[in-house]
């Protein structure tokens, strides 16, 4: 059953993406919604502060959903340009159990 865990994971994540795919071409969508999607999802927000962190943000997509690998683990990135911060998340085992 420790199978069905990975798939559910990565059934969340290919969802998330497919509705901020959908959200990205539409010009209407107020922005708190996508915040809230993201929250909903696990992911944290954060502000870059330091020269290096200020320099790894520049080289984001802005409003787009990215998987990155960070010390040989995955990590998803969304950056918010307009707002200055980027939104994380790790890939969690325990998402989904209750």
């Amino acid at each position: 059953m420790n199978s069905m865990k990975p798939l559910s994971i990565s059934l969340t994540v290919l969802l998330l993406v497919v509705a901020l795919a959908g959200f990205e071409g539409c010009a209407s969508v107020d922005a708190s919604n996508t915040e809230s999607l993201l929250s909903a999802a696990g992911f944290r927000s954060r502000t870059p502060s330091t020269p290096k962190q200020q320099a790894l943000y520049s080289q984001l997509a802005p409003y787009k959903l990215e998987r990155r690998m960070k010390n040989g683990k995955v990590l998803y990135t969304y950056a918010d340009k307009q707002k200055g911060i980027v939104y994380m998340a790790k890939p969690s085992i325990n998402s989904t159990s209750g």
